[in-house]
């Protein structure tokens, strides 16, 4: 899959945590939360919200893993690329660009330097006032409640990063990640296992490593007072 994507690795890797940060935020749409068929992104340059391919490569309808969706996604890049060679005109990417810019908001392209720049603000409006760029609300039970103290709303959302990591690591290849279940999904051993494997499996390291960069970036979120770590649920369907 990371082969199959029509962008760089900087640029993959920073819309993997595009797009988990802005399911906590508020800013990515399933197409059950939205008027329409498609996932979507709100565009933080343009203040509107623009849909990603539909339908994608691989449906992904059923799927209840937010990875599973955000690899299809990611796969449907493609779809968008021919589209837009063949109106001659970007619009088609965009969606793509509004993701990536979630987390790095370079001009043109990630760079080392600005890596989770675009995060940074994002993140204090959400923990210390509960607001969110797009003016959606964020799942209490993932990010905590917008009407909470700036302690709870940086403390869920630590725990809900901590709980992504686990659910991540069954997938990592085997002897990768901390947990006693990390990489038991990871190894295929005949071809019928890798061609019905997930294509989650290709970009889970990827994603273990952006998420691991999310909860950093949440830990130094300022908030009135330094708050404590704790574990949450919910993550399958987030």
């Amino acid at each position: 899959l990371p082969g199959a994507i029509p962008a760089g690795d900087a640029h993959r890797r920073a819309m993997i945590a595009g797009w988990y940060a802005g399911r906590l935020l508020g800013l990515v749409r399933y197409p059950s939360e939205a008027n329409g068929p498609a996932f979507s992104v709100y565009s933080l340059r343009d203040r509107i919200w623009l849909p990603f391919p539909h339908p994608l490569l691989t449906p992904v309808d059923h799927q209840r893993h937010t990875g599973v969706r955000l690899a299809a996604v990611l796969e449907s890049m493609s779809i968008a690329l021919a589209a837009s060679h063949a109106s001659a005109r970007l619009e088609p990417l965009r969606g793509y660009e509004a993701l990536r810019l979630i987390w790095d908001d370079g001009r043109y392209d990630p760079t080392q330097e600005r890596t989770g720049a675009g995060i940074v603000q994002l993140l204090v409006d959400w923990v210390q006032q509960g607001l969110t760029a797009s003016g959606d609300y964020c799942d209490a039970d993932l990010a905590g409640d917008r009407k909470g103290s700036p302690a709870d709303r940086r403390r869920t959302l630590v725990a809900t990063c901590l709980d992504l990591l686990e659910s991540v690591e069954p997938f990592l290849p085997a002897g990768k990640g901390i947990s006693a279940g990390a990489g038991h999904q990871g190894t295929f051993r005949t071809g019928r296992q890798a061609s019905d494997g997930s294509l989650f499996h290709e970009i889970a390291p990827d994603v273990h490593d952006m998420l691991s960069q999310l909860l950093a970036a949440v830990e130094r979120t300022p908030e009135s007072a330094v708050s404590t770590v704790s574990r949450g649920d919910r993550i399958q369907e987030f």
